[in-house]
């Protein structure tokens, strides 16, 4: 039987979908609202969403979204290199979600603290890819500034439901585009992720 909080979350979800269909709501203001809902759902210090750049492999992650408590929590680290990455990609891909109460602890993740997390004050992070065709075009990261942070498995299932939606929702955008058409920079990097993925109907 699903949480309350789990039933909310889908009713957004499903809110926030048909805004996007819609045109009522372009991309970037869809991943801005996931990061809202998460960061309400959560009451996590904030949520960053990223997108993969393969193309450029100076910058593997671009910060694409963010929310926190009162926007003042800026994210200065915004494109994040593959050395610093590459770890963490492949150890939340064997898992599907990292749950992690504190990324000092972490090995697999040392990389990413050097590059982001230690200057950014980020000590616990839960993690989801968004995944096509078996690779990951993009993540969700509920951070925990300041203080380690164990994470519930009722709020790893919220963080799973979330990101399974905006795989369907990104992949959706991405055959609705049309090569002649102009496209937004979310939009666009979304492409290049996707076909560097080998873009498909299938996603997990």
């Amino acid at each position: 039987m699903q949480s309350t909080r789990l039933l909310a979350v889908n009713e957004t979800l499903r809110q926030l979908s048909f805004e996007l269909g819609s045109g009522s709501r372009d991309l970037a203001g869809h991943l801005d609202a996931i990061a809202d809902l998460l960061k309400v759902s959560l009451d996590c210090s904030r949520v960053t969403l990223w997108l993969l750049q393969r193309r450029h492999p100076e910058r593997t992650l671009d910060c694409t979204a963010f929310s926190s408590h009162s926007r003042t929590l800026k994210v200065s680290r915004c494109a994040l290199p593959q050395p610093a990455v590459q770890a963490y990609l492949d150890a939340l891909l064997a898992s599907g979600l990292l749950a992690v109460e504190d990324v000092r602890q972490a090995p697999a993740l040392a990389a990413l603290d050097a590059a982001y997390c230690r200057p950014e004050g980020v000590v616990a992070t839960l993690d989801a890819a968004f995944v096509v065709n078996g690779q990951a075009v993009g993540v969700a990261c509920c951070e925990q500034i300041g203080q380690p942070r164990r994470w519930l498995p009722e709020e790893a299932a919220v963080l799973r439901r979330v990101a399974q939606a905006v795989t369907l929702d990104l992949a959706r955008v991405a055959l609705g585009v049309k090569p002649e058409d102009e496209c937004s920079d979310e939009v666009r990097r979304l492409l290049q992720a996707l076909s560097a993925a080998g873009q498909g109907p299938h996603t997990g």
